[in-house]
């Protein structure tokens, strides 16, 4: 049985492979070394679809796989932007074939090589097993993923954060063993049998009460205040004397040809990310209000999602875009009732700048829509907010979760881990 396995190949998944089949079978993909005794592709090979392996025939596209690049193309596309440097600049020309020869490419691997079953850890979150994905579902190979997402159960009167790992898997499938033989039980109702167990006690999990750290360090703060070419100078020596630590594309701009991106380009790239970012949070700083201006307002409260993340595309379906929201919500906003909207504080971090999609343009778009679109400070206390909300409406974001512990009605618009909650409505 030929396998293909996304996942490092790590002992405990060596041991797993070989209880399978013949380790000579197996193909790792997403690796983080290239193992030279193993048919593998790295993180790198496995974007840049660079690697052979040798196959029976090449097969080339039908309508059905145009039409599924069609369907999932904006999803493609936004996953992709998270590892290429400059994708602001690219044609769409270029930028959609490459996405067709990188489909063409694992087609014909899980075809042709041929893949018999596929086994992944964690859903679809990147660009490439999410194209493995769309394959195995088009032509019917069967595939399967251990991992859902990050979920929390209520363990002993406690609300524990539940990381299964594939060190964990035993426990993982012993837990979902247990709940299948229980006839009828659901998630959710354990949840409420300890909340009104524990009404009293604050059962919010421990990444809910704690604060991010938002302020950037002394040397990011040096770094912005910095003129250009001083700043170019020192990030040209920094990409010759420090190990590169990130993983970028770049396309050419005037022919079609996409690389791995430079230490140098990767550095500019953050750079002009941060510039980018701290003009965002001075924007949003100014247009946003304190906590106190709203206390008499009847509102709605629409907690924003980090982006770029797995849980806004493609966990978010089609209304990763936030505008989309927005604008179903002031759709069916009542005369009297305001929308009031806080930037999720892990996209004011420069540090990350980037693996955070804002601009100014960004901010705009949302608030030039009505006069009852109020932009809240970061650091206002999440908990009051809820709390004074008629209702609380997210993407992804777990504070429809915590809305929901506190006893508030919560809408959710892409798919989590908490979806089936009593008090939660999915809109689709």
């Amino acid at each position: 049985m030929n396998l293909l396995i996304i996942k490092n190949p790590d002992k405990f998944w060596l041991k797993i492979a070989k209880e399978l089949t013949d380790l000579k079978k197996v193909i790792w993909v997403g690796t983080s070394d290239n193992h030279k005794d193993l048919k593998n592709f790295t993180h790198s090979e496995s974007i840049l679809c660079k690697k052979k392996i040798k196959i029976k025939n090449k097969i080339g596209l039908n309508n059905s796989d145009f039409d599924l690049i069609n369907e999932n193309y904006t999803f493609l596309n936004d996953i992709l932007n998270r590892y290429t440097a400059n994708y602001s600049e690219i044609y769409f020309e270029n930028k959609r074939r490459y996405i067709i020869d990188c489909y063409e490419f694992w087609k014909n691997i899980i075809l042709s090589y041929p893949v018999d079953k596929v086994i992944s850890r964690r859903v679809p979150h990147r660009f490439y097993d999410n194209l493995i994905y769309l394959i195995c579902r088009n032509y019917k190979v069967p595939i399967i993923f251990l991992d859902n997402t990050t979920e929390i159960y209520p363990i002993k009167d406690q609300l524990k954060t539940g990381y299964y790992f594939s060190n964990n898997l035993n426990f993982r499938t012993a837990l979902f063993k247990k709940k299948i033989t229980k006839k009828n039980q659901k998630l959710a109702r354990e949840y409420i049998k300890l909340i009104k167990k524990k009404s009293k006690i604050d059962l919010r999990p421990n990444y809910f009460k704690n604060k991010i750290n938002i302020k950037p360090s002394l040397y990011l703060k040096i770094k912005m205040i910095c003129p250009k070419i001083i700043v170019f100078i020192y990030l040209f020596l920094k990409s010759y004397l420090v190990k590169k630590k990130e993983f970028k594309i770049i396309f050419e701009k005037e022919k079609y040809k996409v690389r791995e991106a430079s230490n140098f380009e990767i550095l500019l790239h953050n750079y002009s990310s941060q510039i980018k970012l701290k003009n965002y949070i001075n924007y949003y700083s100014k247009k946003s209000l304190y906590a106190e201006s709203i206390k008499k307002k009847k509102y709605l409260y629409l907690s924003l999602s980090r982006d770029f993340e797995k849980t806004v595309c493609p966990d978010g379906k089609y209304f990763k875009n936030v505008n989309f929201i927005v604008d179903y919500i002031l759709y069916y906003l009542p005369k009297n009732y305001y929308l009031v909207i806080k930037e999720h504080p892990e996209c004011m971090k420069i540090n990350n700048a980037s693996f955070i999609n804002r601009s100014k343009s960004f901010l705009d778009n949302i608030i030039k829509k009505s006069k009852k679109i109020i932009l809240i400070k970061v650091n206002e206390d999440q908990v009051k907010l809820i709390s004074n909300a008629k209702a609380i409406v997210t993407l992804t974001g777990t504070s429809a979760w915590e809305a929901a512990i506190l006893g508030k009605y919560a809408a959710i618009f892409g798919t989590c881990w908490y979806e089936r909650f009593v008090s939660i409505d999915n809109i689709k």
